[in-house]
């Protein structure tokens, strides 16, 4: 009994010859072998040659070089239209096989005439957490059962004299890393037409085109190691393509009746099962923060201080929605440490509720969203959204001690640099405390004039600003923090201004429009300061231009410069 090994790759030379070279030292060789290399540059068949010229085997080689061909499937389905072998045994460019392998699953397929297709198990695959076994238990039933994994988490750790003892298992669906078949199933089938361009669901693709009248083994005499190359794969996308791959093909192939209808819907529900959970978890926290929630908001419509408190949040949802390029190809890891930051936010939500403290129960909010995150998506996923997350925090007003706690140094500081310039100005002018004492008025610095408010407002303008408009981080932290002394200077300057217009025009210049359109006025002008600064540091740091190539210099040089 003949067969063909086949093997689809690209742009992985160095683990394709670590496969190939696996497979010539079987004790029972194949008598030609097939490589769909999807590669552009010709690196990897370099190699493969070089490896077959040095090994002097008897193996032909024969390597198809197609860039055209897009996807697995596609390179599996060419590979099969050029094979000469009875059996067709299929293999990732990432694997490395057990001496015995081949000859294994030949026994197989002398020993059944009957049997469609086999593979062996992957010895490296750990089992997973209990959680994932337990999700499997309980939905994957009926035709979707899946009887691969077990097969492989049984034989992690396992010894091949021990594997020698195990049967060979009846299963639904051979693994793709691994997967043979008799070359007379799959002459004239066209895996292809179950889903026209389909770019997930390859390993099974075969089987469940096959129909349920095909039969199946898995022999745990037959090992192997499945690497699982980094080059080119993306992992975040396997539990996609397995969601994808069960629910879809099976559902296309297999007879519908209702039992199968069934067994799909309660399939589906289990996928959606994480929505679900976030859904009514998120449903739970908005009854218990409902009264934190319309305190918030009644905050910031009545304190004009925490005005900016409405656009921060949908600002932290455009800057999510901006970067999503980038966190989409974070994997999702949930992890139970988001339960225990889920406990630690409902102790600070009953602690700032029971001692009246509106802080600890509305940073309590946001604790327990970093606990959810990290709960249904890992901590990858939660650093990837730090920033738009840690946005979040600047609309939650400090507490009150912090608050009166840095009002009275500013309006000290406000008031010290007015009345430094009215002497400048050689207006008569008497400070004590906050209080400036003028000829014809008496202007107090109150809590609203200390400058808080426009400080914490151009401080949230300013991170915004240098998230959009500048990547360097030194440059991003100099102006949030830059934006602190001229907050201070603006106000300062807003004082001074008002103390020259009431000596010169009146009281009236102190209160009412002049007093309000002062304060607009010196915002726009802390902007400008912003926009300088930024300009000076972009010159003071300039990105060096990058220098020429010496390949480029020797094009541009002339004759007579050599």
């Amino acid at each position: 009994m003949t067969f063909s090994a086949l093997i689809p790759t690209k742009n992985r030379p160095d683990d394709l010859v670590g496969t190939i070279a696996s497979l010539l030292a079987q004790t029972v060789l194949p008598i030609e072998l097939l490589v769909v290399d999807q590669g552009r540059d010709d690196s990897a068949e370099r190699a493969v040659r070089a490896l077959f010229d040095a090994n002097g085997t008897v193996v032909k080689l024969r390597y198809f070089r197609t860039p055209e061909i897009r996807g697995l499937l596609e390179a599996r389905e060419f590979a099969v239209r050029h094979a000469q072998g009875e059996i067709l045994l299929f293999l990732d460019d990432d694997i490395e096989l057990e001496p015995d392998y081949a000859a294994q699953l030949l026994a197989l397929y002398r020993d059944d005439p009957k049997l469609t297709g086999a593979a062996g198990v992957i010895t490296n695959y750990r089992p997973p957490a209990w959680t994932y076994l337990f999700w499997r238990t309980i939905f994957c039933r009926g035709v979707f059962r899946d009887e691969r994994p077990a097969l492989h988490w049984q034989a992690f750790g396992r010894t091949p004299d021990q594997a020698r003892n195990l049967p060979p298992v009846p299963v639904s669906v051979l693994g793709g890393a691994q997967m043979s078949f008799r070359a007379a199933a799959l002459r004239g089938y066209h895996c292809l037409d179950i889903r026209p361009g389909c770019p997930r669901g390859e390993d099974i693709s075969y089987c469940v085109g096959l129909g349920p009248q095909a039969r199946f083994l898995i022999t745990p005499r037959a090992r192997l190691c499945h690497h699982r190359s980094q080059s080119g794969s993306d992992r975040s996308r396997w539990r996609l393509a397995e969601r994808d791959g069960i629910r879809g093909f099976r559902a296309a192939c297999w007879p519908h009746n209702f039992a199968a209808w069934c067994a799909g819907e309660w399939l589906r529900l289990g996928y959606c099962l994480p929505e679900i959970a976030a859904c009514a978890l998120a449903a739970f926290a908005l009854v218990i923060y409902w009264p934190v929630l319309t305190g918030l908001v009644g905050q910031w419509y009545s304190d004009p201080n925490y005005g900016h408190g409405f656009l921060v949040a949908p600002l932290a949802v455009y800057l999510l929605w901006r970067s999503r390029h980038r966190w989409r190809r974070q994997p999702l890891r949930p992890s139970p440490a988001g339960a225990a930051i889920m406990i630690l936010a409902a102790a600070m939500l009953v602690f700032g509720r029971l001692a009246a403290e509106l802080f600890f129960a509305r940073i309590s909010l946001l604790v327990g969203l970093a606990g959810v995150i990290v709960l249904f998506a890992g901590w990858r996923r939660l650093r990837a959204w730090a920033f738009p997350f840690g946005f979040l925090f600047l609309m939650i007003p400090l507490p009150a001690v912090i608050y009166y706690q840095i009002t009275f140094p500013l309006q000290l500081v406000a008031s010290r640099l007015a009345s430094c310039g009215l002497d400048l100005l050689q207006i008569p002018a008497l400070r004590e405390g906050n209080t400036i004492m003028l000829p014809n008025y008496t202007m107090s610095v109150a809590d609203a004039c200390s400058g808080i408010r426009s400080l914490f407002s151009l401080i949230t303008l300013a991170v915004g600003y240098s998230y959009f408009t500048e990547s360097r981080l030194r440059i991003r932290a100099l102006l949030v923090i830059c934006m602190v002394p001229i907050a201070i200077f603006a106000n300062a300057m807003r004082i001074l201004g008002t103390g020259v217009l009431t000596y010169d025009f009146g009281p009236r210049y102190a209160e009412g429009f002049f007093h309000a359109f002062s304060g607009w006025l010196i915002f726009v002008v802390s902007l400008g300061l912003l926009l300088v600064l930024h300009a000076a540091l972009r010159r003071r740091w300039r990105t060096p231009r990058p220098i020429a190539r010496p390949v480029a210099l020797a094009a541009t040089m002339k004759p007579e410069h050599i």
